[in-house]
């Protein structure tokens, strides 16, 4: 038995490779255009490639309440992907046409952040089939392996980067449809869970405070140069690193409480000590900022996961708050500098971004159980919406607290508060 289930555990992961390739070309199509083919268009403030994902973002999340899930995943990958070749050609074009650049840019952020945005949450809405540890896993690799391919492909000249993100688009495409029918194959269950109508309020503020925080200290260093997407990643190596030194007793909290200092540190770095210089500031930023955004993918699986929900709704919402919070605090940088003409503005902009980072924290640090909907939880009279499990899930919860059970064993405590034998456990 032990022999079949190990089989079956090699067949899954096989089945994820091309899920976690998959993931993370899209996020090199980001990376080579946002930084190399294109970065005179996120010049363009309210038209900028972040600001136009958050629409999409939050579009798409409203989009998955009124349609079934099942359906809009299987119209959107097709059109996420043309979404991107679209994109790839009107940034290529802006070489050409200097003078209609701005708009073949604005063009172009709009395909591109549809495209990267319908395919990051078909990604997500895929890992958030697997334990939340798995997610971690596979979210994690995704990252290092953008950056690596990012990193190897950067240099090219803007025709060969096109040529290539069109490559990238394609094969993003097709490891989708792979991963997605081998591992719904391997689950042994077709993909039903539907999109539930709840707002995770904890992890609402929790995004929206550190985001605002990040926007705030952005004005203080210049944050975007070459070595951005590096430090971005970095995060993600050091949990992959942790995963592989402590693969058994790696859970979600542990992940929680290395999020936490990564996350912090580098906003009170730059915040308590005035005069850091760039070289310094901008990377201990930008690693704390790919640590929150780690987070907002394997917050959105644990929710989704916890509840047999598809995690297109969280997703979209998450997205969107962490982009627009991050804008207003670039607006609230402006608005303080404004008000502080005279001097002091720095300061103060340390203090209230001191302040959203100590909510952000409090919020994340209250967060004990590994399978937390983070206030999303269904009213208890709400028969449609309640999940039977949750006070089962809640119960399995606090004994692997205090007995401190591996991610396995509070996994099969699921399977078989589910009714599953032992046949059922080992598929």
């Amino acid at each position: 038995m032990l022999v079949a289930q190990a089989g079956r555990e090699k067949h899954l992961w096989a089945s994820l490779t091309p899920a976690m390739f998959g993931f993370a070309f899209s996020k090199a199509w980001a990376y080579l255009t946002v930084f190399h083919l294109a970065p005179d268009a996120q010049r363009l403030s309210l038209l900028s490639f972040e600001a136009c994902s958050a629409v999409f973002a939050f579009a798409l999340a409203l989009l998955a309440l009124k349609a079934s899930p099942a359906k809009l995943k299987k119209r959107l990958l097709p059109i996420s992907t043309a979404a991107l070749l679209a994109a790839a050609c009107f940034f290529i074009a802006s070489h050409t046409a200097p003078q209609m650049a701005p708009a073949l840019d604005t063009m172009g952020n709009l395909l591109g952040a549809l495209g990267v945005m319908g395919l990051a949450a078909l990604w997500t809405d895929l890992y958030a089939l697997l334990n939340p540890i798995r997610a971690t896993l596979f979210a994690s690799g995704s990252i290092v392996l953008a950056w690596f391919l990012g990193f190897a492909l950067e240099a090219n000249p803007a025709w060969r980067l096109f040529i290539l993100t069109c490559v990238i688009a394609l094969l993003a495409y097709g490891c989708y449809r792979k991963s997605a029918e081998k591992v719904l194959g391997e689950l042994h269950h077709d993909d039903d869970r539907r999109c539930r109508y709840t707002v995770p309020y904890r992890a609402v503020l929790f995004i929206a405070s550190y985001s605002l925080a990040y926007g705030l200290i952005s004005g203080l260093v210049p944050l975007y140069g070459r070595g951005t997407p590096a430090f971005r990643a970095l995060p993600a190596l050091l949990v992959l690193v942790m995963l592989f030194a402590s693969a058994k007793r790696f859970s979600v909290r542990t992940l929680y409480n290395i999020a936490f200092p990564t996350m912090a540190g580098g906003i009170l770095v730059v915040a308590l000590l005035p005069g850091v210089p760039p070289e310094v500031g901008a990377p201990l930023i930008n690693f704390s900022y790919g640590a929150m955004s780690l987070m907002v993918t394997v917050v959105a699986c644990t929710i989704s996961y916890a509840s047999s929900t598809s995690a297109l709704w969280v997703f979209g919402l998450f997205v969107a708050v962490q982009y627009v919070s991050k804008l207003l605090g670039e607006w609230l940088h402006g608005a303080i500098g404004a008000l502080f003409w005279s001097g002091g503005a720095d300061g103060a902009v340390s203090l209230v971004a001191i302040a959203f980072v100590a909510v952000a924290s409090v919020v994340m640090l209250a967060e004990r159980s590994a399978f937390s909907q983070w206030g999303g939880e269904a009213r208890p009279g709400d028969a449609d919406k309640s999940d039977p499990m949750a006070p089962i899930r809640t119960r399995i919860d606090d004994l692997s607290q205090a007995y401190q059970l591996t991610q396995r064993e509070i996994e099969v405590l699921h399977l078989m508060a589910e009714g599953k034998t032992n046949h059922g456990i080992s598929q």
